[in-house]
């Protein structure tokens, strides 16, 4: 694939990524299959698989498409253990081909753009799976699954390849792609998640498909996501021209503060603020295509991350929507507690209302790998990069090289850490207790070779789906940061 190279990637993104490919086709793969369908067969339509399994395809499309992946990617010693401890045998080039193809054509199949009934637009341009676990998810699994079909072009039969392009054009028909919902500050929750999922399935098919009649409409709505999903109030009143466009007459509300602090589930929510993370995904579609870098990609991301950096909380200082900030206070980035002593910057994180409604402290391992996938975006397209002044980092005080090397080398700390509860197992997973705090519980799943057992408890099953979050992080923190040279791409669409 041109323009990427598994050469430029970062030492402690490339370890991540090859982990998350012996984890993500070893235990993780045979755990799909044993809850969720005959590995003869297509996998079945449950939420589980569309969200999980999609990244998982996404990762093993990455790691046979990119120059060097595939040899980064099995560069271990002891890499045919993970397949062997499951009865497997090694696990071959063409075995994650063919897992990944099976994952994207089961995908494609429940979806309405190839008949299915559980994901995607109806008749009437509403999604069928509104009210589910899934419904506002889809356009994830799409994008997911689309962009693993669109690397893997080359290697899937021409009738794999319609299923993909049937699923990703009608997604695009889904009413809630011909507007941007804004939070405006209303209540707890932004819609800026929302949002720039819809962005990664309009730009997946405006970039893929750019002859089709309909690519100008698509290209629309794009600009207005890229700059809705994260506007600022002050963006409403922009002047400033991106690919054409006059900011502030395609944006109709806000959903970050203008610090570039971002609100959900009634707090400042860290990891829901780094979903900026799917924005700068979207212009790997645009590179590969040698467009470059989209600025609209871009908008507002170097204050979102400035935020993570820059922006301080005072302990007890109380918010009209959030409420009380808690301890230990500072930034998100850059907490004022004891670990932080030795040096400039902590691994750890900082939520200034708690993390999600576990109540377990302000600042600690949950969702890590979000913020590494953040990181690895941002440290390629970088302020010190051809993008310059347009650069993810270039409002912060401390640059994006430097978190990268912090939240990557804790999260393949733990990706190292074996266990007991794991059987002495090595399985490079990322988390391995309630939460995602690295502490050792029961698990449900006995691992003996071929064999799976299993009550699918509470707890396996949190794990397992936070397992995949952190395959589809790592993926998509490794394809940008393969990115060989950023460069600026402002053209009017």
């Amino acid at each position: 694939m041109g323009n990427f190279a598994d050469s430029v990637v970062h030492p402690t993104m490339r370890a991540l990524f090859q982990n998350a490919i012996r984890h993500g086709f070893g235990y993780y793969y045979f755990w799909l299959n044993y809850h969720l369908g005959d590995p003869s067969t297509n996998l079945g339509c449950y939420s589980v698989n569309y969200k999980y399994a999609s990244a998982l395809a996404l990762a093993g499309a990455i790691a046979v498409t990119v120059p060097g992946a595939w040899q980064t990617a099995t560069d271990m010693d002891d890499f045919d253990v993970m397949g062997a401890e499951l009865g497997a045998g090694v696990l071959t080039r063409d075995e994650v081909i063919e897992r990944s193809r099976r994952i994207i054509r089961s995908i494609a199949a429940c979806h309405t753009g190839n008949g299915g009934t559980r994901l995607g637009p109806d008749a009437a341009g509403n999604d069928v799976g509104s009210g589910s676990s899934f419904g506002r998810q889809t356009p994830y699994f799409v994008g997911n699954a689309g962009t693993a079909g669109w690397l893997l072009n080359d290697l899937l039969p021409a009738a794999e390849r319609d299923l993909v392009a049937h699923m990703v054009t009608r997604q695009m028909s889904d009413n809630l792609f011909d507007r941007v919902e804004y939070w405006n500050g209303a209540d707890g929750n932004s819609f800026g998640e929302d949002e720039v999922s819809d962005a990664l399935v309009l730009s997946l098919g405006a970039a893929i498909f750019p002859t089709d009649s309909r690519v100008a409409g698509w290209r629309r709505k794009l600009l207005v996501h890229w700059l809705g999903a994260f506007a600022r109030p002050l963006t409403n009143t922009s002047t400033a021209i991106v690919h054409g466009q006059t900011v502030g007459e395609l944006v109709d509300g806000f959903n970050i503060w203008n610090n570039g602090t971002l609100v959900n589930h009634s707090r400042y929510m860290p990891s829901y603020q780094a979903a900026v993370e799917w924005k700068l995904f979207t212009a790997v579609h645009w590179v590969a295509r040698g467009a470059g870098v989209p600025r609209g990609a871009l908008f507002n991301a170097n204050k979102i991350y400035q935020a993570f950096v820059d922006v301080r909380f005072t302990p007890g200082d109380v918010d009209p929507i959030t409420g009380t900030f808690i301890n230990p206070g500072g930034s998100m980035y850059l907490p004022d507690i004891p670990e932080n002593q030795n040096g400039p910057a902590s691994w750890k994180y900082y939520a200034p209302n708690g993390i999600d409604q576990t109540g377990v402290a302000g600042y600690g391992y949950r969702e890590l790998s979000v913020f590494v996938a953040l990181d690895a975006g941002a440290a390629r397209m970088s302020s010190a990069s051809p993008l310059g002044t347009y650069g993810v980092d270039g409002l912060a005080t401390v640059k994006a090289d430097v978190w990268l090397s912090l939240h990557g080398n804790k999260l393949l700390e733990l990706q190292r850490t074996i266990k007991a509860d794991q059987q002495g197992v090595d399985d490079r997973r990322c988390y391995r207790g309630p939460y995602g705090q690295d502490v050792a519980h029961p698990r449900d799943v006995t691992r003996a070779p071929g064999v799976f057992t299993s009550t699918l408890g509470d707890i396996d099953t949190q794990n397992e789906a936070r397992e995949g979050k952190c395959v589809n992080n790592i993926a998509l923190g490794y394809l940008m940061n393969a990115i060989v040279t950023p460069t600026l791409n402002d053209d009017a669409y």
